[in-house]
Formats: C-alpha cells, sequence, structure tokens
C-alpha cells in the first residue's frame, strides 16, 4: 500500500523506495568496479537483465523468444551458462549457484523452450511481465514484488 509518494521517494508501509536509473553501460563501467570487482547474485542479475527480449528483437527461427514470451506479456531472456561466462567474467558454477539463488529469492523463473535437433532444452529466465497501458509500456518485474 502506497503511503506516499514525491519526485525522489516511494514510502511504502514505512519503507522507503528510491527509483534510481542506472545505465546498463554503466553497470559495467561504474557499478560494479564499486563492488570491489567481485561478483555476486545481484551482479548477475543486472547482467542477465540487461539482455531482456523487447520490441523490435529479431527471433531466430530456433529461438522464437520474443514471439513465445515478449509478445505474450513476458520479459525474458535467453543464453546458454558458456555465453554467461565468457560474456560476464565469470565461472559456471558460480552462474549456477547465483542462479539458483535468484531463483529461490523470486527474482527470476525458469522455463524450457525445446530446440529443434536438440536433446536438451534451451532455459528461457524470465524477470516478470509487461503491458501496455495507454500506449505506455509498464513493466512489473518479480524482485518489486516481495
Amino acid at each position: 500500500m502506497l503511503d506516499y509518494f514525491d519526485d525522489d521517494e516511494l514510502v511504502v508501509r514505512g519503507t522507503n523506495w528510491m527509483n534510481i536509473k542506472v545505465s546498463y553501460e554503466d553497470i559495467e563501467e561504474k557499478l560494479i568496479p564499486l563492488c570491489g570487482d567481485r561478483s555476486n547474485a545481484f551482479i548477475l542479475y543486472l547482467k542477465m537483465r540487461s539482455r531482456i527480449v523487447r520490441e523490435g528483437w529479431k527471433d531466430h527461427p530456433h529461438y522464437p523468444i520474443k514471439r513465445d514470451f515478449y509478445d505474450k506479456g513476458k520479459l525474458a531472456m535467453t543464453m546458454s551458462t558458456r555465453q554467461m561466462a565468457e560474456e560476464f567474467n565469470m565461472d559456471r558454477r558460480t552462474i549456477h549457484r547465483y542462479m539458483k539463488q535468484l531463483h529461490e529469492f523470486g527474482w527470476i523463473k525458469f522455463e524450457a523452450l525445446k530446440i529443434p535437433g536438440k536433446p536438451k532444452p534451451q532455459y528461457v529466465y524470465v524477470f516478470g511481465t509487461w503491458r501496455s497501458v495507454e500506449g505506455k509500456i509498464e513493466e512489473n518485474f518479480f524482485n518489486s514484488n516481495f
């Protein structure tokens, strides 16, 4: 329940919430160094979230993320843990551990996407939902619901 709102903060049930806009470049260049160059589940979450599929995304024929997720109101991304390890400069076991934590905290959900010709499905990571309200996109992330 909203108690009050001003330009800088939102106070809900005695808890202060700040709405801070951070570019994804700032996550890489400024936020991560502030964390002492140590990886943690939150940094992984931010890096994954920066790759959410949105309007304008061109689906690969075997990876219809926009069609099967975004177009159905889900904020999602997919990437193998091998790719994440390379791009995010993290160990694969660490990524698995952090994703398990994020899932247990309710920040992401896992959904399987069957890929033709592959024995194992590709995991799709869902971060929340979106909807259009009077022509404006409203995004609701799972981590804002606890």
